[in-house]
């Protein structure tokens, strides 16, 4: 059977990527990074999205308070995701 691992993005009140670790949700602040081209949050945001597609994050709905929520397969089976192997 598929095993899936789960992110979440959420834009406010502060813009955050969050995942389930093996000791509860671990969260990471997106900033804007200017080395990078950002010239606003929502450049940050945009960023970010397009990163997790690359890294083969599916979008599979946006809640009621506007978090985008991610999944792709898991490469370990039964495994949790870890926030820092979100960007391989």
């Amino acid at each position: 059977m598929q095993r899936w691992e789960h992110c979440v993005l959420m834009p406010k009140p502060v813009m955050q990527l969050a995942a389930p670790s093996e000791s509860g949700w671990r969260e990471e602040k997106i900033r804007r990074d200017e080395s990078l081209g950002d010239k606003s949050d929502g450049d940050a945001f945009a960023r970010t999205m397009y990163q997790l597609g690359l890294d083969g994050w599916e979008m599979v709905t946006v809640d009621g308070n506007g978090s985008f929520w991610f999944k792709r397969p898991s490469e370990e089976p039964g495994g949790p995701t870890d926030i820092e192997a979100l960007w391989r």
